[in-house]
């Protein structure tokens, strides 16, 4: 897929371009690029599917403490990108999404006035309510009636707020994290717990998955 670049304003009084088609900056110190900051291998993998035939969505970390990489299966098939009618779902909005169950957050629907899509958001703003919002669609910031959250994926499956057993697990070489999106549960090292203990040291669970995982937007 070819890039599809913009113009869409100002970002902290630098002028920005945007990739409608990858979802990502087409700029650097406000200068347009030929092609924008996207890995196209991103979009290699996909899969465009009907809502009602999804029975399952499994989003894992294989190893926090190696690396942020993620991986994405839709009815056990690997993929980076899933296209649900207009609805463009990266990895990084799974990624959201389970920060925000984490935290316990409201997810409000907010729609962009630029591009009519719903917004997303990941890392540090999945779980800090905030205004204004940049659009992943578009590329354009957005005011909204008061700070909130949102998440597309919840206009699309009811999904209920997490629950996790009152434990502690020690972690030693692995911290595999995984998140069965509709089933609503998420393991350990395949273990439900709310704690966990690394290098002596206990963390909550949810306390440390906000500090590693803060710039992944």
């Amino acid at each position: 897929m070819e890039c599809n670049i913009n113009y869409v304003g100002k970002w902290d009084e630098e002028d920005v371009y945007y990739c409608v088609n990858h979802h990502k900056k087409a700029s650097i110190n406000g200068k347009k690029l030929d092609e924008c900051l996207c890995n196209k291998k991103d979009y290699e993998k996909s899969l465009t599917i009907n809502k009602e035939d999804i029975h399952s969505i499994i989003f894992t970390y294989p190893n926090l403490l190696t690396n942020l990489e993620s991986t994405l299966k839709v009815n056990d098939k690997e993929i980076n990108i899933l296209y649900i009618g207009k609805s463009m779902l990266e990895k990084r909005d799974f990624g959201g999404l389970l920060l925000a169950k984490l935290n316990n957050i409201n997810l409000e629907v907010e729609v962009c006035p630029y591009c009519n899509n719903i917004h997303s958001d990941d890392g540090k703003f999945a779980y800090k309510p905030h205004n204004p919002h940049l659009c992943a669609y578009c590329g354009r910031l957005f005011e909204v009636d008061h700070p909130n959250i949102g998440n597309e994926i919840t206009t699309i499956f009811n999904i209920s707020d997490l629950n996790l057993d009152d434990k502690c697990l020690e972690i030693e070489s692995e911290l595999k994290i995984e998140y069965d999106v509709l089933k609503n549960s998420l393991l350990v090292n395949n273990v439900c717990c709310n704690r966990i203990s690394l290098n002596d040291k206990e963390y909550y669970l949810k306390d440390y998955l906000n500090e590693k995982l803060y710039n992944e937007f």
